[in-house]
């Protein structure tokens, strides 16, 4: 298995925790947004899962799920797999250099 569909699994179960807990929560609209500063969720995946209009902010600053888009929500950015294969890289570099 290549490194780049290990980085997309890894973080297709951070977005699949984070749809499951709006969807248990059934934040699925503004008026029934939750607050997700207790949940524990990578900025990173929250960002962009809001870039894609996925999670969506109420005026209220709590977060919604927007259902009719779930299924655009997996694969990962191909800006996340180009830092994850520039560090593995880098790994890789330091330890023959040593």
């Amino acid at each position: 298995m290549d490194f780049s569909r290990l980085v997309t699994r890894y973080v297709d179960g951070q977005k699949d925790e984070l749809l499951s807990h709006l969807w248990a929560n059934n934040a699925l609209a503004p008026n029934r947004a939750i607050d997700l500063s207790t949940f524990p969720v990578k900025r990173s995946i929250l960002q962009e899962m809001i870039n894609r209009k996925i999670v969506l902010r109420a005026s209220s600053g709590r977060f919604y799920l927007d259902p009719s888009r779930m299924d655009r929500a997996h694969g990962a950015s191909g800006k996340f797999v180009l830092y994850a294969i520039g560090a593995m890289l880098l790994c890789i570099l330091v330890i023959a250099l040593i």
